[in-house]
């Protein structure tokens, strides 16, 4: 008997879990699939060494933009844009140090997978190639570098078009920017 009603509850819980997904499946399908993001940025600074001084980005802020467009099973793509401040500290190896200011624009292609937790819940990663144009004037600094960039994050819909996204990135670009974290609007239309 006891075998019997496990077999019952297990295929039960089975059915509901299959029926539950097909009508969530539905349900997002529907979904808008281009969107838009605007978010703050907050980035948390790092250390390079160069040829004849170590530069120690501080914290820093800006401003970010992605757009996508969702390609279904949870895929989408993303094109993102990105502009932080934040001051650097150039230590030379003869003692001296100065504080100047830098500017770090980035632009990245993406993939990312969402994954709905609950109705409003989703839980993301993405991935991509990011150029980061490097700018600090006080030091001759004009550059260009390219790597990797990976994502993780939380989106919270509001409603079927609106949502807010807080995300935490990091690179494989070596400069004083260092990693990002974001807190954003999302736009679905």
């Amino acid at each position: 008997m006891k075998k019997l009603l496990a077999l019952l509850i297990t295929s039960s819980l089975a059915v509901t879990s299959v029926y539950a997904k097909e009508m969530h499946l539905e349900e997002h399908e529907s979904e808008n699939n281009f969107y838009v993001a605007t978010k703050a940025i907050y980035s948390f600074g790092a250390s390079v060494e160069e040829a004849d001084a170590t530069l120690e980005g501080s914290s820093g802020a800006g401003l970010g933009v992605d757009v996508g467009y969702k390609l279904g099973a949870g895929f989408s793509v993303e094109l993102d844009v990105a502009y932080v401040e934040a001051d650097v500290l150039e230590k030379k190896l003869t003692g001296e140090q100065r504080t100047v200011k830098g500017s770090f624009t980035t632009s990245s292609l993406d993939v990312a997978y969402i994954h709905h937790v609950t109705h409003e819940l989703e839980v993301f990663i993405k991935g991509g190639y990011e150029y980061e144009f490097e700018k600090i004037s006080d030091l001759g600094v004009d550059t260009t570098n390219s790597g990797i960039v990976y994502a993780v994050g939380f989106e919270y819909e509001l409603d079927h078009t609106n949502a807010i996204a807080l995300e935490y990135e990091a690179t494989t670009i070596e400069g004083p920017r260092g990693n990002i974290a974001s807190l954003g609007y999302v736009y679905s239309f």
